[in-house]
């Protein structure tokens, strides 16, 4: 019945996120905003969310952590381990992994989800907690990885089709003003 429970504030938690989500876009203000919710509603302390950029992770937002780390190369840490491998990481006891960095003290258990679209490595989600985070857990922050990693790809596509339609406005009033004109001069 617990787990139950637990199981149904999970799913009211994440409908809470999506909508934050698909209503704001991929602003950092909104993935803020996300974390906050994850955050509030799940107990986690410690969260972020980094973006994929030339190589590098850089910060896009984050909970809890009084000096985050701005940008990852994704040559140490479990964070840099899910970057190289674009592969869900789950650390039940970081104490355990010889990849994990600290950046506080009191973390107990780590989950790093990379953001994919259509194979395509856009950011990782990261949650630490100094409680044990167990499969429950992990199977959230996945889901709400994928969930992310769509929002930020459909703000993406809706910038490029902007961009696209300011081009095509540009062309035809630039064609329009030609063609209504004969003067050599003018022209």
């Amino acid at each position: 019945m617990v787990a139950e429970r637990r199981r149904s504030r999970q799913v009211v938690g994440m409908e809470e996120i999506s909508r934050v989500l698909v209503e704001g876009g991929p602003t950092t203000e909104v993935l803020d905003r996300a974390l906050g919710l994850l955050s509030e509603r799940f107990g986690y302390q410690h969260v972020s969310i980094y973006m994929a950029d030339d190589g590098l992770l850089q910060m896009g937002a984050q909970r809890g952590y009084e000096h985050p780390i701005a940008t990852f190369d994704g040559s140490a840490g479990v964070i840099g381990r899910a970057m190289r491998t674009h592969r869900l990481q789950f650390v039940p006891d970081v104490s355990q992994d010889p990849d994990y960095i600290s950046v506080f003290g009191a973390v107990g258990s780590e989950i790093c989800a990379p953001l994919m679209i259509d194979g395509g490595f856009i950011g990782i989600l990261n949650v630490e907690s100094a409680d044990r985070l167990d499969r429950i857990d992990r199977d959230l922050v996945a889901s709400l990885a994928d969930r992310i990693a769509t929002v930020v790809a459909l703000g993406r596509d809706r910038q490029a089709l902007a961009e696209r339609e300011a081009t095509f406005r540009s062309l035809h009033e630039f064609t329009r003003s030609i063609s209504g004109t004969l003067e050599v001069d003018r022209l």
